[in-house]
């Protein structure tokens, strides 16, 4: 049930699921304010923002003040991609300070962030429902996800300290219940699970996304839409949960794709940031469902590529989610520009590179700064350690597959 409140909706992200809620309507402040006291009774408040919202607006600042003397402390910035020192610091920080509630604002790396620091942090209120750690090998020690192994339950206790998300971007993890961290001496990402959780309650607010810049809004709309198409072209359907899995990833296509392609031209649209923050909801229902993804995920989300690579073994998967594209009106006007007007000729790849192309990203890892033999056997090696490597449609389990994708990269 929707609760309506001085013009709010809170409402359940998934129905099958108490949370993560979903807040919108309400200034972000006000909201956050509102469930810390009504919902959690917290008074000793820790904000992790991010740098940008920090010290580019009032964003921070409107969120102190409202929570006025109940924030015992936060944490402005942190590098990408969610490093261990990082949170390991933070963690120390929340141990120390007593805390019984954790705010973000910003992205998915504070997300991330997040999940992690309120998994393993002590809690005040009872020393007995935390996991204890503070080095990197007891971290370790958690459990995370290899291949279709989630590591979910065992012997770790779930977090003491719920979360308030107040989120920027469209990649989607504070729908997730894993924790994507990285360690900074090798690089690999681990994603912890055990009995790691999301956060409670998530808040969305167009003010804020409006102060996203494009190019950082669309990246992370990308990533959103990777989640739904990798859904859709897998081949390790579920028991129990798939049709829900494939109407959400559809659903989310069509508010991902135009809304984003709407942004591009007008980045003023509060409505298409709006809908694009209601499909990256839907683009998460598959990996609810335990729908896994693959390549694209592994690698770092080079969408079409991986797709070229997989269509020996899911090409009826990749036709039926370019027809889902080819029905939606701005894509399919993006396509015959680019002289793609046979929809049963045209491959999924060839579509997601004219949709990427027309945002306005990069297509090819020069672009980004990825070049040379070494650069490339690196991330090969590394991107074998993700698990969505092996639940890949063709299983990804030597540098040399993955060195055959991004040789289409280049």
């Amino acid at each position: 049930m929707a609760d309506q409140l001085c013009n709010e909706t809170c409402e359940q992200a998934f129905q099958d699921q108490p949370e993560p809620r979903i807040s919108y309507g309400m200034p972000y402040a006000d909201a956050c304010r509102k469930h810390a006291e009504s919902d959690y009774h917290a008074s000793r408040i820790y904000i992790i923002a991010s740098r940008s919202l920090a010290l580019g607006g009032s964003a921070l600042k409107t969120l102190e003040a409202a929570l006025d003397d109940r924030v015992a402390g936060v944490r402005v910035g942190m590098s990408q991609h969610t490093l261990m020192s990082e949170c390991l610091e933070i963690m120390a920080d929340v141990r120390n300070k007593n805390v019984d509630l954790i705010v973000t604002l910003g992205g998915g790396t504070i997300t991330d962030a997040s999940k992690i620091i309120a998994y393993v942090a002590l809690s005040f209120l009872d020393t007995a429902l935390a996991n204890n750690v503070e080095t990197k090998a007891q971290l370790l020690e958690l459990p995370y996800a290899i291949g279709t192994n989630l590591g979910l339950g065992g012997n770790t206790k779930p977090p003491s300290i719920p979360i308030i998300a107040i989120v920027t971007t469209l990649s989607g993890g504070e729908y997730s219940p894993f924790a994507g961290v990285t360690d900074d001496e090798d690089g690999v990402k681990y994603q912890f699970s055990g009995n790691c959780k999301g956060p409670a309650l998530i808040v969305l607010s167009e003010t804020l996304a409006l102060t996203v810049p494009v190019r950082v809004w669309l990246a992370s709309g990308v990533r959103a839409v990777d989640h739904c198409i990798e859904g859709l072209c897998t081949l390790q359907r579920p028991e129990k949960g798939w049709e829900e899995a494939e109407a959400a990833a559809i659903e989310g296509i069509r508010c991902l794709v135009p809304s984003l392609l709407a942004t591009r031209n007008d980045a003023t649209d509060a409505q298409s940031r709006r809908l694009a923050q209601v499909g990256v909801k839907y683009s998460l229902v598959p990996l609810k469902n335990r729908v896994f993804k693959g390549a694209s995920h592994a690698i770092g989300h080079f969408l079409g590529p991986t797709h070229k690579y997989n269509a020996t073994v899911n090409s009826a998967e990749q036709r039926a989610v370019c027809r889902v594209l080819w029905d939606i009106p701005d894509a399919k006007a993006a396509f015959q520009k680019h002289h793609l007007s046979d929809e049963e000729s045209v491959d999924l790849g060839d579509l997601i590179d004219v949709f990427v192309r027309e945002l306005g990203l990069p297509r090819s890892l020069s672009e980004v700064g990825v070049t040379g033999p070494e650069k490339l056997s690196m991330l090969a090696r590394k991107s074998l350690h993700d698990p969505y490597a092996k639940t890949n449609p063709i299983p990804l389990t030597t540098p040399e597959q993955v060195m055959e994708i991004l040789e289409m990269c280049k």
